[in-house]
């Protein structure tokens, strides 16, 4: 029998080896010894009840081994309490939507209110719990319900349905569903208001990171930003742990495997497009409408989406559990994530790519006080080989496509002299193709740089430093 490294045990208690033939910490016979002891006292957490997925960074397969408490991959209890609900300037939550149609409230009968009046449209992510690991060439990331020794909590967060839009008259950053000129998407180009390239009820770009994350702020409360690199990994990995599949782009699959687990991915989102035919279009500017997945509710799955005018072209927006175009369609920024860049010849030792991050209220654009840095990054583009996974930022970018490791792309740009802060984008834009992804990011730019095709996504964390 191979072993490898030290592992949690059922019970919490770190073992010093596991059994690499079967690939899965928690065996049957664990399993039923636990439930028939330290389940059987009430007052004892139920550290059995972690869930994840592994992979070895030296195999090309995008599938994932599943591990840990076996039934929490067919109930996926964190998972499950993913939903979209209106929440005030407060951070309270107004109401909840209905699971399967988000125009209406929980009750299924009463109309919602999604246009702002009665609060922003969210996605609630429970406070769970949640670990990575890496002995060798295995990486793993584990879930849970429960305050188990070793994981960290996750606390509870609410992520935009929608991406984001812009209150012009209060320059408030917003997730709803309105058609007024006071939500004008794109870069504001109010000639095209009765046109098919209309920019109303679209998303909001052509925003640097700093006014993203200023427009947040202006809702009050500093628990208020512009999605930041954490809450963007946190719902990544539940995605990844409940499909067990690390190629988001293959097609959505609404039926369980044979065991009962999800199988496929989100299908390719809105990546379709033609350059020039977008650029034609609206100048690479926005045109999915927000709200275009109502219809799933806090559902995953695709909706078909035809924009008027565009050559009977027909794109595939996606959703998971309630979270719209989660890749795909406009990059989004992220915050608390500072890309320090130096030059190849910056000195003796050559240049580095070093990662930065915070989960502190105070952010910066102009420097790294207050941050940390947690890595290195790819010095080169390409698809990512491997990833620094408790950051979800690409450090190996060389042997991988975009049907094999990670399968998503990395972006980067190293200067010709001195050093460069970068900020990151990720999911890719509507001309992005196979690059695209939950993984896909970019290093390129810096945090005041705008574009047609840059927005973002909203956020309350209900706990900040």
């Amino acid at each position: 029998m191979k072993t490898l490294g030290p592992q949690i045990k059922s019970n919490g208690i770190v073992d010093d080896e596991f059994d690499l033939d079967s690939l899965n910490p928690l065996s049957n016979a664990k399993i039923t010894e636990f439930r028939n002891t330290v389940l059987a006292t009430p007052e004892v957490p139920n550290y059995n009840d972690f869930y994840g997925v592994q992979w070895d960074s030296t195999k090309p397969t995008t599938a994932l081994q599943r591990i840990g408490n076996m039934d929490s991959h067919l109930l996926l209890p964190v998972q499950s309490l993913m939903k979209r609900c209106v929440v005030l300037d407060s951070g309270e939550v107004n109401y909840y939507l209905d699971s399967s149609d988000s125009t209406l409230k929980e009750d299924g009968v009463t109309p919602a209110v999604l246009d702002g009046t009665d609060g922003q449209i969210m996605v609630e992510i429970p406070t769970h719990y949640r670990k990575f690991e890496t002995f060798g060439t295995i990486s793993r990331v584990y879930i849970s319900m429960f305050d188990i020794n070793g994981f960290t909590k996750i606390p509870k967060t609410y992520i935009s349905a929608y991406e984001a839009s812009l209150n012009r008259t209060n320059d408030k950053l917003s997730s709803v569903v309105n058609l007024s000129t006071d939500y004008r998407g794109g870069d504001n180009r109010s000639a095209w208001d009765n046109e098919n390239n209309s920019l109303l009820g679209k998303p909001v770009t052509d925003i640097s990171r700093t006014n993203f994350r200023n427009y947040a702020r202006n809702r009050g409360l500093s628990n208020w930003n512009l999605e930041t690199a954490n809450s963007h990994k946190t719902y990544f990995y539940l995605y990844l742990i409940e499909y067990a599949e690390m190629n988001s782009q293959i097609d959505f699959n609404p039926v369980t495997n044979d065991e009962g687990y999800k199988q496929g991915g989100l299908g390719k989102g809105v990546t379709d497009a033609s350059s020039s035919d977008w650029n034609d279009f609206n100048s690479r500017n926005p045109f999915v409408p927000c709200g275009i997945t109502n219809s799933l509710g806090n559902n995953s799955g695709n909706e078909d989406y035809a924009p008027s005018g565009w050559k009977n072209k027909v794109f595939q927006a996606n959703s998971y559990r309630g979270i719209e175009n989660p890749f795909g369609h406009i990059w989004k920024w992220l915050d608390g994530i500072n890309i320090r860049i130096q030059s190849d010849d910056y000195d003796a030792n050559g240049g580095k790519s070093e990662v930065y991050v915070t989960d502190g209220v105070v952010m910066s654009d102009n420097d790294y006080l207050g941050y940390i840095k947690v890595g290195e990054a790819s010095r080169s583009n390409g698809y990512i080989k491997e990833m620094i996974i408790d950051q979800l930022i690409a450090k190996n970018t060389s042997g991988a496509s975009s049907s094999t490791y990670w399968s998503d792309y990395f972006y980067t740009k190293i200067p010709s002299s001195g050093e460069s802060l970068r900020g990151v984008l990720s999911g890719g834009s509507a001309d992005s193709g196979a690059l695209a992804g939950f993984s896909f990011s970019s290093t390129y730019d810096g945090p005041s740089d705008t574009f047609t095709l840059v927005g973002s996504r909203l956020c309350f964390l209900t706990e900040i430093d």
